[in-house]
Order: structure tokens, then C-alpha cells, then sequence
């Protein structure tokens, strides 16, 4: 009976040791797209303008291509679960950091409009450790944006651009 109760204690140990994430499904969250339309066709005035307001928001710039209409940010950290979703492992909630970033792309219309469109994603690397501290799990994955990071740099886009004087609508 004692090794039957021990090897079901190992079993229970185990198993969940190496049980995968819960990943988040990422529809049941906040669009991580932001869209508006811009009066202006000037590439370089909007991807400067939205530049400015990543970098309030503390992201550093990756890249910049105007030919293309594109700003990236490097990856920044920010707290799990509070900005970004990123499942459960047995039963808990994931907790840590994720790596987020923003990625602008603006392009132009026939009339004299452009369409600026920002995208979050965060992600984060999983480790779930037995109860003696060793890694059992490891996993890479995206997790699912809580909209606090899409509404900070709403907000900070739509004040740089009234202040520069580049119409939203």
C-alpha cells in the first residue's frame, strides 16, 4: 500500500511539473490593431509625430523605413498578467515579464489622407519549475495584449499629433 501511495504521489508531482501553458486565446481580449485616418500624406511628418509618442510611452526605436511607412520598437518589458495575458500553468495564473512591441505602419490614400495603423504583441518565455526549483517547462510563445498598452499610446499619439498640428480623425 506504501508504494502504491508513492508512486501516486510521483505520478500527481510529476505530472503536473510537466504540464504545458494554458495559453490565452487571444480574441477574448482587446484588438491589439489601432487604426485611424490621418490628414496627411507626409510619411515622414507622421512616422516622426508617432515616433515621439512611442518613445513617451518608453519604447526605443528599432527601425525606421518611410519608403515603406513603417516604425518597430525594440522590445520592452512589462508586467504579466497586468498588460499582457499570457495563460495559466496548473492552475496559476503566469506571472513575470513579457517583451512588447509596437510596430506603426502608415500608408497613403488617393485622397490627401494616409491610414496610420499601430499593432502590440507581447510574448514571454515560460519557465515552470517542480517543487525542488528545476526547469520542467519551457516554452516561447505570444500572449494576449490587455489593452493597456494600446490605450497609453492611443492617448499619446492623439496629443503629439494635435500638438504638431496633424489632424486625426
Amino acid at each position: 500500500m506504501k508504494r502504491v501511495l508513492s508512486l501516486c504521489m510521483t505520478v500527481l508531482v510529476t505530472g503536473c511539473a510537466f504540464s504545458p501553458v494554458d495559453k490565452p486565446v487571444a480574441a477574448k481580449h482587446v484588438s491589439q490593431d489601432k487604426l485611424w485616418q490621418v490628414k496627411s500624406k507626409d510619411t515622414v511628418a507622421v512616422l516622426d509625430a508617432t515616433k515621439v509618442a512611442l518613445e513617451s510611452a518608453g519604447y526605443e526605436t528599432a527601425s525606421t523605413t518611410p519608403e515603406l511607412g513603417e516604425l518597430k520598437t525594440k522590445p520592452k518589458q512589462l508586467p504579466i498578467p497586468e498588460h499582457c495575458d499570457c495563460g495559466t500553468w496548473n492552475s496559476g495564473v503566469v506571472q513575470g515579464s513579457a517583451q512588447s512591441v509596437l510596430v506603426a505602419t502608415f500608408k497613403t490614400q488617393p485622397n490627401d489622407e494616409g491610414a496610420l495603423k499601430i499593432s502590440h504583441g507581447c510574448a514571454t518565455t515560460f519557465m515552470g519549475r517542480n517543487l525542488y526549483g528545476a526547469v520542467t517547462t519551457q516554452e516561447t510563445y505570444v500572449c494576449a495584449s490587455r489593452g493597456q498598452t494600446e490605450s497609453d499610446v492611443s492617448q499619446r499619439i492623439e496629443a503629439i499629433f494635435k500638438a504638431r498640428g496633424i489632424a486625426l480623425k
